[in-house]
């Protein structure tokens, strides 16, 4: 039951992209300014997509501690901006893979999880700050799934250094932008 209704979620989230695949850039959104871009299940950066962008990140993970040899796969993390502080955060399951127990215990996908960005900043000091709130939906294998809804909060934040010590780095009002070409 639990497989049917993770498939279902699945094809319902890849459906509902496959009309924006190809589709130019709305023009009130400015291609010109940089992303900044997340490392799923690294790191958050502190700033949102721009308001009608869709953004997929994927990354890949292999660690090993105590004995143990595991890899994560594909780390995928969909953030779509809704307004010009806000975006929804789609984090699809990833396959965890056990390299230290030849029958594959402790395998399979991972859970799902819906949430929310909120960017606060940029504050006084010349920091960004933003809010992330998710829920975890326990669609994931037994052997890697917590098997309950798990809520999070997290409060990502940068701050540029001052003026002139990273000619890439804007006046502090976001992410990172192209050095100025000389």
């Amino acid at each position: 039951m639990l497989a049917r209704i993770s498939t279902a979620l699945l094809v319902f989230i890849w459906a509902g992209m496959v009309p924006l695949h190809g589709q130019g850039q709305l023009p009130s959104i400015d291609a010109s300014e940089p992303i900044s871009t997340d490392r799923p299940a690294v790191t958050d950066s502190s700033v949102v997509v721009p308001a009608g962008s869709l953004q997929a990140e994927n990354g890949f993970l292999e660690t090993s501690s105590q004995g143990q040899n595991v890899i994560d796969g594909p780390e995928t993390l969909v953030r779509f901006g809704i307004a010009k502080r806000t975006e929804l955060r789609f984090t699809l399951p990833d396959y965890f893979r056990n390299l230290t127990a030849g029958n594959g215990l402790g395998s399979g996908f991972g859970d799902f999880a819906f949430g929310v960005k909120e960017q606060l900043g940029p504050t006084p000091g010349k920091f960004d700050v933003s809010v992330v709130l998710f829920l975890s939906f326990p669609t994931g294998a037994n052997t890697v799934s917590s098997g309950g809804y798990d809520p999070a909060f997290q409060v990502p934040w940068s701050r540029c250094p001052p003026t002139g010590q990273r000619p890439e780095c804007s006046p502090c009002t976001g992410p990172l932008k192209a050095a100025p070409e000389t």
